[in-house]
């Protein structure tokens, strides 16, 4: 289930938001959960959280690709 959606303004969705407790390290099980989670959706950004610590993605246009951003994008950004 995911737990954050974000929709821009035509109802696209265009980031996700996995949420964690504060002990839970945000490992490669979490990313794979939320990246699995993005197969359906293919949204541009994916954030992972547990309140302490934050993870962004970015993926290219086609999905061939992505990097880790140091932010997380303000919703007119989206």
């Amino acid at each position: 289930i995911i737990d954050i959606l974000v929709h821009d303004r035509t109802g696209k969705p265009v980031m996700m938001v996995e949420c964690k407790a504060d002990h839970v390290e945000l490992g490669d099980s979490v990313l794979e959960q939320i990246a699995t989670y993005n197969m359906q959706f293919r949204v541009p950004y994916l954030v992972v959280t547990n309140g302490m610590v934050n993870y962004a993605v970015r993926f290219s246009p086609d999905y061939s690709s992505w990097e880790q951003i140091d932010f997380i994008p303000m919703y007119d950004e989206l």
